[in-house]
This record gives structure tokens, C-alpha cells and sequence, in this order.
């Protein structure tokens, strides 16, 4: 796989369905999760004269005139001497009520300090580290979502603690986007903004990897040293054996699948990485011997996997119908012949059964109330170009989990949905020629009618294409994303987004 060392990695995935789920990103069995709080948060207008500041608006805007700025704090979140080396990853979260038009965002590193107060200083941006950045496509389909970024590399960059670098996140628009993020003075939906940092070293060693190739077979040995002349010589001594070749590395670790154990009950014992259900959302373990604690109050035990759907609302009861009106006394006559037993009414005088009075209509049904709309999943993953082809990923993957094997890079399905949006945008980096790529989602293995098509033909410029071919998947269908292209030279760099509803 091609990957400059300038090249950063990334994904996108909003919590719905997680695009990002803890054990399919290759989580260690049991790696901490430290939350840090959110610090500060505003947004600049460029070129703003007046200096004016937004650090207690609830929103924070970011398009073409303003950028955001999130910070957070270190020191109280995360344990004493923690380094780089012990973060396995670090994922930003945002909340985004209105995307009024698509469109790519940045995230940078600041290198200047900043505070609500005083951004910006002059009108000006604080400075950013302006080398390379990581780039996410934003699509209207992630509005009232929960929007994942990997950051890894950036707070990385923070440590070691006490941090002397941590200056915070800027969020830039292309120019193209327009959206707003909750802000942690929102009262609206109060979503502010999230960083979860995942720790290494406190889980047990995976399952060793296959064993690695065979060695190229050693030089043939030398001759043996001919018998003198004349009567038929001795044998010459064998050549020498040829060196053995070296063991080939050991294959990388799998990652560890979901163990699915139904509805969460407080007198089931959960392990890592089994995953419940609990009011319409769904959660994984975080720990092994987890007794009697809720998902929903238990952040330390359990992990937000997919959050469910808001319920229907309730439709009108219909009106009850009228009475029907009761039939008059039959007059007395001669005993006929026994009928059928008709309904009972009311007394009369004694003599023979008169004729039953006809029952009255019934009254009509009301009508059913209207079926609440189904919540949403949204998922997004990127990668770079590898050079072979093809090859799968998950959908809310990144490029360290591609490969043409389509078993291990799909998503197992805990609910049932339809795939209709598919978004695809290839970033040409550089090198030369026309690289055709064609994604399509692909279900148990088996490519889908979801599928759309581009030519990358220059670099420095950006290419996209589309499709809202629906797909119904089931609980437990594999789902990944099928990649083909005919061009391996170019550096290209692929970001998807796919909504399922």
C-alpha cells in the first residue's frame, strides 16, 4: 500500500452506529477510555475589525467566513506520566444540529494560546500548524448527528504531560461547507463537544498471527575439489549445505468481533466485548465480569454503540361509535315454534316471548395513528489508494484496515435498515495518469446495486460521485465497501459516506 509519510490516515463516523465500533477498529480486549473536558470553545470571523468574541454563543459556526476552536483540558483527565507511546486512539466528537450545505472540514493543530475571552486578538486567527492536514467530507445526511474524527496524531502531539503544547483543535470549512456544532453553552440540545482518548498496555495479547511466508531457498554449494589424474579419483567432498532463509514476520493481530447476548439484563455477568440492547440503542462491554451495571448510567462498563431512533408519535384514539337504538316489545300472540335464542332485552310482562328487537349498528373504527419515522445510521471511513485491487474496508474504517479478503473488513449488523446514500470524494496527491475507481457496498460478501463510479485525472484537484440505490440489510449481515481500480501510479486519498435508515 502506498502511504508518503506526510499522508495522515483518517475517518469519519457519527456515533449512531459506530460509524465506529469500538472492537471492529481494533480496540485492545481491554483498553482504557479516558474522557477530557471540554475546556473552551468559540468561533472567528475572518477579517473581523470589531474583535468581537462568540466564546458564550451556543453554536459554533463554521463555513467559508468563520472557524471553530475547541479546546481541552489534560491534566485533570488523564493518568500521571502518561506519554505517546500509551495512546492507542484519540476520537473528537461533535454534535451537528444544521448542515445548510455540503462540504470538506479540516482539523488543524493551534500553536498559539487562546482563551473564550480573547479570541480573536486584533481580528486575527490564532496561528495553526499549516503542514499536512487531515480532511473529512461533511454531507447534509449527518444533520442531528454525532460526527467521530480520529485525531490520534494531534493529541499525540500534546504529550508528554503536564502538556506545554496543548493549545487546542481549529475546525476550517473549504469554503463549500456550512454547518454549526453544539457548543457547551448550548440549551438547546446541550451536545457539547467530546474527546475520548483510548490507552494501551492494560489488555491481554491477542491471538499470535499466521505464520509468516517461507524463506527463499539458499545458494546451491560449491563443487567438490577433483581427485588427482590418473587411476579414477576419490569422490569429491559434497558441497556445503546452503544457507536456510530467515522466518518470516509474524502476521498482525485480528481484531476481536462482537459477542451479541440480546436485551441487557441486571443478573446476566457480560464479558469484553459483548454487546446488549437497552431502550432502542445498543452498547458494547468495556469490562469482563460486568454484574448489574446499566449501559445508559455506566459510561466505565459499557460504550455507546448505536443510539436508537426517537419513538412515533402516538396517533388519535378514534371515537367510540353510537348506541344502537333498542328494539320495541313485540306484541303477544299464539306460541310459535322455538328459534334461535335472540340477544336479551329488557323485561316485559309475563306471556309468551315476543320477537327480538334488530341490534344496532356498530359504531366505526378510528383511524390508526401514523407510524413514527425510523432513526438514522450515518458512517464514514477514508483511505489511501493501496496498489492492489481490489480491495474491501469497513464502512466506518480507515486505510490501516483495507485488504481484498471482504470476510475480516465487513461490519456485522446489529439492526435492521436500508443503505440509500452513498458519497464518495477522491483526493488526487500526486503522481500521474487517469485512476478509475468504482466503491460499491457489498452485503454477506455480494456486491449491491448501491454503487457509484469516477475518474481521478489530475492531482492537486478533487473528484466525487453518488448513489441512493436502497439496500435492506438484516440483524447480522456483513457489510463493507468494494473498491476496484485500474491505476495504481497515482497517491490518492478516498473518503466515503453512507447513511443507514
Amino acid at each position: 500500500m502506498k502511504n508518503p509519510t506526510q499522508s495522515h490516515s483518517h475517518h469519519i463516523k457519527p456515533i449512531a452506529l459506530v460509524s465506529a465500533i469500538t472492537a471492529l477498529l481494533g480496540i485492545p480486549i481491554a483498553a482504557l477510555g479516558e474522557n477530557m473536558t471540554l475546556q473552551a470553545d468559540s468561533y472567528v470571523t475572518r477579517h473581523n475589525a470589531l474583535a468581537v468574541t462568540h466564546g458564550s454563543d451556543p453554536i459554533l459556526k463554521v463555513n467559508g467566513s468563520n472557524t471553530g476552536f475547541l479546546r481541552f483540558s489534560l491534566n485533570s483527565s488523564l493518568p500521571t506520566g502518561v506519554v505517546a507511546t500509551d495512546v492507542e486512539k484519540a476520537t473528537l466528537k461533535v454534535f451537528m444540529p444544521n448542515i445548510k450545505r455540503a462540504g470538506n472540514l479540516t482539523v488543524r493543530r493551534v500553536t498559539q494560546d487562546w482563551s473564550e475571552g480573547t479570541v480573536p486578538q486584533g481580528g486575527s486567527l490564532p496561528t495553526m500548524d499549516l503542514g499536512p492536514a487531515l480532511s473529512f467530507v461533511i454531507v447534509k445526511g449527518f444533520t442531528k448527528n454525532w460526527v467521530q474524527i480520529d485525531v490520534t496524531d494531534i493529541f499525540k502531539s500534546w504529550l508528554p504531560l503536564p502538556s506545554t503544547t496543548n493549545f487546542g483543535i481549529a475546525l476550517i470549512s473549504d469554503g463549500a461547507l456550512d454547518a454549526h456544532i453544539d457548543s457547551k453553552e448550548s440549551t438547546a440540545t446541550s451536545h457539547a463537544a467530546l474527546l475520548d482518548v483510548v490507552l494501551l498496555g492494560r489488555g491481554a495479547a491477542g491471538a499470535t498471527g499466521a505464520t509468516g511466508a517461507a524463506g527463499s531457498v539458499g545458494p546451491i554449494g560449491l563443487p567438490g575439489t577433483p581427485g588427482s589424474a590418473g587411476a579414477t579419483g576419490a569422490t569429491g567432498v559434497t558441497g556445503a549445505t546452503g544457507v536456510t532463509g530467515g522466518t518470516g514476520p509474524t502476521g498482525a493481530t485480528g481484531a476481536t468481533g462482537l459477542a451479541f447476548q440480546g436485551a441487557w439484563s441486571g443478573a446476566t455477568t457480560y464479558q469484553t466485548n459483548d454487546s446488549t440492547t437497552l431502550s432502542g440503542s445498543t452498547y458494547i462491554s468495556l469490562q469482563n465480569s460486568n454484574l448489574n451495571n446499566q449501559p445508559d448510567l455506566s459510561p466505565a462498563f459499557w460504550s455507546l454503540l448505536a443510539q436508537g431512533g426517537a419513538t412515533g408519535a402516538t396517533g388519535p384514539t378514534g371515537s367510540t361509535g353510537a348506541t344502537g337504538a333498542q328494539g320495541t316489545q313485540g306484541i303477544q300472540g299464539i306460541q310459535g315454534v322455538t328459534g334461535p335464542t335472540g340477544a336479551t332485552g329488557s323485561t316485559g310482562a309475563t306471556g309468551p316471548t315476543g320477537a327480538t328487537g334488530a341490534t344496532g349498528a356498530t359504531g366505526t373504527t378510528g383511524a390508526t395513528g401514523a407510524t413514527g419515522a425510523n432513526g438514522s445510521w450515518v458512517f464514514g471511513s477514508a483511505t489511501i489508494t493501496p496498489i492492489i485491487s481490489p480491495w474491501y474496508m469497513s464502512i466506518n474504517g480507515d486505510s490501516t484496515q483495507t485488504g481484498n479478503n471482504p470476510e475480516w473488513n465487513g461490519l456485522a449488523m446489529s439492526v435492521a435498515c436500508t443503505f440509500d446514500t452513498l458519497q464518495v470524494t477522491a483526493r488526487y496527491l500526486s503522481g500521474a495518469g487517469t485512476d478509475n475507481i468504482t466503491v460499491t457496498l457489498a452485503k454477506n460478501s455480494v456486491d449491491t446495486g448501491l454503487s457509484c463510479s469516477l475518474s481521478a485525472t489530475s492531482a492537486g484537484t478533487s473528484f466525487t460521485c453518488s448513489d441512493n440505490t436502497p439496500v435492506s440489510v438484516a440483524v447480522g449481515d456483513i457489510v463493507s465497501l468494494h473498491f476496484i481500480q485500474d491505476n495504481s501510479t497515482p497517491l490518492i486519498r478516498v473518503g466515503t459516506g453512507t447513511k443507514c435508515q
